[in-house]
């Protein structure tokens, strides 16, 4: 669960903008960065110059030089709280999480009830463990606001990382209460009442593909939840829907309709056909490897299992399955088929 958690608070958090910086944005918001560049360079005091330039770099993945930008900006002109906002995002990406708590501070003397930074302060100190405060800031912005769905989302996952399954599931179905389309929400209850091994979760995942029916991870959760479930037929659909109509290169979709074929069914070639179209999307899919050889191993085709488990070995050179696939079958490689 701590997985799926740090997955679902992985989000930056970026605050609207005031007029102000709108007014700016729309002056120069076709300006290149080279342009840019010439624009600072004739005026070194511009503080919308230096954050529009760094949300240039934030786009293309410059990071070590948005920063930097942004950092100057707020140097400049210290009452943009969304400049702040996004400057602490750039600082806890980074693992500088007290600057971050340090940026946070500063917008919040400007605005000590903004209830999007409040929520972005306790998501922070969610993610350096600090449950107490993440509690007492996410809190503090209900006080402001009851309706806030996103407050009750993150509420729940601090729960999870105390520990506590049954509130963190209370603040989710409050979530849903006052954002009935808050696909995210659903998601995390479908995954909670899945861990609990409650058939409930289904009905969460249909609800989050009823707002999204393009959501290919929200049918890959049902589809696993269907397999888990030994409802293979229904899990193989979801699967051949992902792969047909949303993702043809869902490579884990592939794999896992293989994987039923192979322990399953025992219908070998089925499974090697589809361990082979898992493989040709993703190349580096060491698991899909490992059960194709065992496949092939099942078969007694043992050169060609063997070929597999190497395969695996290159890409993953301490992987458990795959020394144990080559040492079952070395007995066998200089013998024939049989």
């Amino acid at each position: 669960m701590k997985y799926l958690s740090v997955v679902l608070i992985s989000v930056l958090f970026i605050v609207s903008c005031t007029n102000k910086s709108k007014e700016n944005s729309k002056q120069t918001s076709k300006m290149s960065i080279t342009e840019l560049n010439k624009a600072i360079k004739s005026d070194t005091s511009n503080a919308s110059l230096y954050q529009l330039r760094a949300e240039r770099f934030y786009k293309i993945n410059q990071i070590d030089s948005a920063l930097q930008d942004y950092i100057k900006a707020v140097e400049l002109d210290g009452n943009q709280l969304p400049w702040l906002s996004k400057l602490s995002d750039i600082y806890l990406f980074k693992g500088q999480s007290e600057k971050a708590r340090q940026t946070l501070d500063e917008a919040l003397k400007l605005e000590p009830n903004n209830t999007d930074v409040l929520l972005q302060m306790g998501m922070l100190y969610l993610l350096i463990e600090d449950y107490t405060k993440s509690f007492e800031y996410i809190n503090n912005a209900l006080a402001i606001n009851p309706n806030l769905e996103k407050a009750y989302f993150y509420k729940s996952m601090s729960y999870i990382e105390v520990g506590d399954t049954a509130r963190a599931i209370g603040e989710l179905q409050k979530a849903v209460e006052k954002k009935p389309d808050y696909i995210d929400a659903y998601i995390q209850l479908g995954l909670f009442y899945d861990a609990l091994g409650d058939t409930i979760a289904r009905i969460y995942y249909k609800n989050a593909l009823k707002i999204d029916s393009t959501n290919a991870f929200v049918h890959y959760d049902l589809a696993l939840h269907y397999q888990n479930k030994k409802e293979f037929s229904k899990a193989i659909d979801e699967y051949l829907y992902i792969v047909d109509k949303l993702d043809s290169n869902f490579s884990t979709a592939f794999h896992n309709i293989g994987y039923i074929y192979l322990v399953y069914s025992d219908d070998f070639d089925s499974a090697i056909f589809y361990f082979d179209k898992a493989i040709s999307a993703d190349f580096n899919y060491a698991e899909a490897y490992i059960n194709k050889g065992y496949a092939l191993e099942l078969k007694k085709q043992y050169r060609d299992a063997f070929v597999e488990y190497q395969t695996a070995l290159q890409i993953s050179p301490e992987n458990e399955f795959a020394k144990n696939g080559i040492d079952r079958i070395s007995k066998y490689i200089d013998k024939p088929n049989k």
